[in-house]
């Protein structure tokens, strides 16, 4: 599951890495860390039942917001506005 997890994360922020100005990329990449980061920490507490809730807040917030703006981004490829990948051919 975290295998699935991770290859999710890197696919997402490549779409949006070749979607959006490097400032919005920053920003979802910062965001949405910040969520799993938070959620990791909490987790490290004795586990209770508000540690689970609290963990399951912030995973399904990190997810959320990462999914939401990748299709955002997929939205904006479609659009013909992304930014290409600049060829090292000449």
């Amino acid at each position: 599951m975290f295998t699935i997890g991770v290859i999710i994360f890197f696919v997402c922020a490549y779409i949006q890495f070749r979607a959006l100005n490097r400032l919005a990329w920053r920003r979802s990449m910062f965001i949405s860390l910040v969520a799993f980061l938070i959620a990791f920490i909490i987790s490290l507490t004795p586990h209770t039942a508000v540690v689970r809730v609290l963990v399951a807040i912030f995973e399904i917030f990190g997810w959320g917001f990462l999914l939401l703006v990748t299709y955002g981004a997929l939205n904006h490829m479609g659009s013909g506005k992304w930014r290409p990948m600049k060829s090292s051919h000449k």
